[in-house]
């Protein structure tokens, strides 16, 4: 996990500044679409194809304790709004839609994680 909450905010806006700029639409797969996080310039396991565990990825951040340990641990995080995790939109969603969604949540988290920010330092004064 990052070492800060402004690390944390970091890795959301780099991110969310990869899906908007059409990351994702260039990755050049013939067989399968990009796979949101895994495929990112954000994620520590991207070029290894190895597990996320031992590895300082912000996005475990995001994923309830039970599912941490699996090999893909960031398909767990609920993005939807209603709870929808980024593994069901695969089977559910077109990936024109399972990125907006995970657009959306970009946009939110970041926005709740600045506030909340925010609000501390303002308790610290």
């Amino acid at each position: 996990m990052p070492a800060t909450h402004a690390d944390l905010i970091a890795a959301l806006k780099r991110e969310l500044l990869f899906l908007n700029r059409g990351g994702y639409k260039s990755i050049p797969f013939l067989w399968r679409p990009a796979l949101l996080l895994e495929d990112s310039p954000t994620c520590p396991a991207r070029d290894s194809g190895g597990r996320c565990v031992n590895l300082p990825c912000p996005w475990l951040a995001f994923v309830v304790p039970k599912y941490r340990g699996e090999r893909k641990p960031c398909r767990h995080i609920a993005v939807g709004e209603q709870g929808e995790t980024i593994d069901l939109l695969y089977r559910t969603a077109t990936t024109e839609e399972y990125e907006e969604v995970f657009r959306k949540w970009l946009v939110a988290t970041i926005a709740r994680l600045e506030k909340q920010g925010a609000a501390e330092t303002n308790r610290r004064e």
